[in-house]
């Protein structure tokens, strides 16, 4: 039986919640051509996909599940790789992915305070 986004969103809310939370981006369960994926937007044309199976993401959840974080770069021919790290905890492969591109001058870290409210840009939609 082919699983639905649902099934993939309901069974890896911990970790989507998780990744939303420690990247501060929006993120979802996306279609990819071999499965699922969870997926967030970086900015600048850059896509971070989180997967634990060589398909995308496992239909059964494993104490022994191995994450793999892409950081994708949005161009003309498709996305492009730029990095990919897996490590047991999700968080971690992801932490690794970045600081991989910040030490290649790739990435640089966006600085948000959050004790301040963040300012509307007039006319921003």
């Amino acid at each position: 039986m082919a699983r639905k986004h649902e099934y993939f969103t309901d069974l890896y809310t911990d970790a989507l919640i998780g990744f939303a939370a420690f990247t501060h981006l929006p993120a979802s369960v996306v279609r990819t051509a071999s499965g699922y994926a969870i997926r967030a937007d970086a900015g600048f044309g850059r896509i971070l996909l989180a997967t634990n199976h060589e398909d995308g993401l496992a239909d059964i959840r494993s104490e022994l599940d191995v994450w793999t974080v892409q950081v994708l770069q949005n161009s003309p021919a498709g996305p492009q790789p730029l990095t990919e790290e897996t490590d047991r905890d999700l968080v971690a492969a992801y932490g690794r992915a970045v600081e991989r591109l910040e030490l290649e001058g790739s990435w640089s870290p966006v600085e948000v305070t959050l004790d301040r409210p963040v300012s509307v840009v007039e006319g921003a939609a």
